[in-house]
């Protein structure tokens, strides 16, 4: 059986994926993702897991959980370290790259924030695709579309999520590092695509 690569996965806000991978000191992330529209309410975690703010976290969203107009602020958190770009460059509804890791924060391959994180932690729970967790709850579920989702572990890639259908025509991530088809966590099938909007 064979899946049907295609553009994007996208969430409208209540769909994630479980990585099953706990994020910690060696843990490096880097996706190309897209808000695709504006809301007034509802989440913009588009990436973790954490304990807390500044807590075990390994997280990248949105500074007010809500991309409610085009011109929000990028934030980030790893270990105990937080990046808010308060300034520049504002998220819009345009694809991005986003990267976090031990070195810190990039966008679209520039260096944003430098971190000094050198203790070792794990996150609390499995790191998420569209939504981030904290210890005993779900929170900052996006509304975006993901076009790919690369997790390495010490130098070593251990996810490498590329959206498709299945056989079936269920939207999903396929990691090509394990060969496995990774749906919606929710259980709900609320995925789309490009070929199924």
């Amino acid at each position: 059986q064979s899946c049907t690569p295609v553009e994007y996965l996208q969430s409208s806000g209540s769909a994630w994926i479980d990585t099953k991978l706990k994020g910690n000191l060696n843990t490096r992330i880097s996706m190309r993702v897209q808000f695709y529209k504006t809301t007034t309410s509802g989440g913009g975690a588009v990436f973790g897991s954490r304990k807390g703010q500044n807590n075990n976290a390994v997280a990248i969203g949105t500074s007010s959980w809500a991309i409610k107009t085009a011109s929000e602020r990028w934030y980030a958190h790893f270990g105990n370290n937080s990046s808010d770009l308060k300034t520049r460059p504002l998220v819009t509804l345009n694809p991005v790259n986003l990267e976090v890791s031990k070195n810190g924060f990039y966008i679209n391959g520039t260096q944003y924030t430098r971190y000094t994180t050198t203790t070792n932690f794990t996150t609390p729970n499995n790191l998420r695709l569209f939504s981030s967790e904290n210890t005993t709850s779900s929170w900052g579920y996006a509304s975006c579309r993901y076009m790919f989702c690369k997790i390495w572990d010490n130098g070593t890639l251990v996810r490498d999520f590329v959206p498709v259908l299945d056989w079936d025509d269920r939207p999903a991530m396929y990691d090509r590092v394990n060969n496995e088809v990774y749906y919606d966590a929710s259980g709900n099938d609320r995925f789309t695509t490009n070929l199924t909007n």
